[in-house]
C-alpha cells in the first residue's frame, strides 16, 4: 500500500533524491514511489536517486517509474557507493545516452535480492542475489519485480541468517533483550529504562520491553543487548536521587531537600516526594543532597526546606543556639 499512497513526484522537471555519503552514511527507504524524476542535460544521471561520496542506500518495497536522465534513468550509483535492493520495481525509465542504464547505471556496488527484507517472509528463494557488485555491466537492467512478501507478526522477525539459501523462510521470535512493536521495524534492542528477559517462548512478550521500576534506572540507549536482558540491569538510584518508571537516569533531589538512603530500597527513591525537606535549623544548597547542613553557631532558621546559608538568621540578643 505504501507504494500507492506515498509518492515523490519530480513532475518531469527535477531530480528527486540526492544522497551524499559525506552527510548520510547509510539510508534505508521503504514503501516510496519515485515518479517522473528527471535530470536534464549531460549530467551523470539518476533522475530518481543519485548516490555519491560513499553513500549506502537500501530500497525496500519501492517503485521507480517514468524517471529519466543522461545515464541511469532511475538510479545512478557513483564510484564507492553501495545500493541494495529488495522487492522493488522499475517501470518506464529512460537513459537518453544509449545503453547507459534505463533503470540503473552502476559505477559502484549493487546487489538486487529476489527475497524479502528483514521483518518479512514469503518468497521461496532465500536471497541469492540476482546481480551483485561487479557483475552488472554498464547497461540497461531489465525491469525487476519480485514476488509478494508477508509481514512477520509483531514480536517476530526474519532469522538472522535469512539471506542464507538453506535458511527456512519463517519468522522467529525476537531474541532476549529485543522487541518489535512496529510493522516497519526490525527486532530492536530495548530502549533506555527498559529490558526484556523473556526466553523467546512467547512473541507477545517481545512486542514491547518491560519498564524498570520507579526508583531504578537503565542508562544504555539500546546499543548493547547484555544491558537489557535482565531486570538486574535496572540499577537502584543512589542517595540524593529518585526516578519514575522506565527512567534512563535518576533525578537529583531539589535544593532544600535530601535523601539519605543509598539505594538499598528503591521504593524510597521513586518520586520527588521521597526527597525530605531540610528541618528547621538546617539547609541544603546543592541538588542531589544526601544530608542537610546545620546553620552556623549563633544562627537559626525556623522554616523547613531552606536552600541557602543566607536564610540562617543571627540569634537575637540574649539568645543562643
Amino acid at each position: 500500500d505504501g507504494i500507492q499512497t506515498c509518492i515523490l513526484d519530480g513532475q518531469g522537471t527535477r531530480r528527486i533524491l540526492w544522497v551524499d555519503g559525506t552527510d548520510v552514511s547509510k539510508l534505508t527507504i521503504k514503501g516510496i514511489r519515485f515518479h517522473r524524476g528527471t535530470r536534464t542535460g549531460t549530467y551523470y544521471g539518476g533522475g530518481g536517486i543519485d548516490m555519491e561520496n560513499g553513500a549506502k542506500v537500501t530500497l525496500e518495497f519501492c517503485a521507480l517509474t517514468s524517471c529519466s536522465a543522461f545515464q541511469g534513468g532511475a538510479i545512478y550509483i557513483f564510484t564507492d557507493t553501495t545500493l541494495t535492493i529488495y522487492t522493488t520495481s522499475f517501470t518506464s525509465n529512460t537513459a537518453t545516452n544509449n545503453n547507459k542504464g534505463d533503470d540503473i547505471y552502476n559505477g559502484g556496488n549493487l546487489a538486487i535480492f529476489d527475497s524479502c527484507p528483514e521483518g518479512f517472509t514469503g518468497l521461496p528463494d532465500e536471497g541469492e542475489p540476482l546481480k551483485t557488485a561487479g557483475s552488472l555491466a554498464f547497461g540497461s537492467l531489465n525491469s525487476f519485480t519480485s514476488g509478494s512478501c508477508s509481514i512477520c507478526p509483531l514480536g517476530k522477525d526474519r532469522p538472522t541468517d535469512w539471506h542464507d539459501p538453506n535458511s527456512a523462510s519463517t519468522c522467529e521470535i525476537c531474541s532476549i533483550g529485543k522487541f518489535r512493536s512496529e510493522i516497519v521495524a526490525d527486532c530492536t534492542i530495548c530502549n533506555a529504562g527498559k529490558y526484556n528477559d523473556n526466553d523467546n517462548s512467547d512473541a507477545l512478550l517481545h512486542t514491547e520491553c518491560v519498564a524498570c521500576a520507579a526508583g531504578k534506572h537503565l542508562q544504555d540507549q539500546g546499543t548493547t543487548i547484555a544491558s537489557h536482558d535482565s531486570e538486574d540491569d535496572c540499577t537502584s538510584c543512589t542517595a540524593g536521587k529518585y526516578s519514575a518508571v522506565a527512567a534512563p537516569s535518576c533525578t537529583d533531589c531539589p535544593k532544600g531537600t535530601y535523601l539519605a538512603d543509598n539505594g538499598s530500597d528503591p521504593t524510597l527513591h521513586n518520586d520527588v516526594s521521597d526527597c525530605t525537606s531540610c528541618p528547621a535549623g538546617k539547609y541544603s544548597e546543592q541538588v542531589g543532597g544526601t544530608s542537610c547542613t546545620d546553620c552556623g553557631q549563633g544562627k537559626y532558621v525556623q522554616t523547613t526546606g531552606s536552600i541557602s546559608e543566607t536564610q540562617c538568621d543571627t540569634c537575637p540578643i540574649g539568645k543562643h543556639n
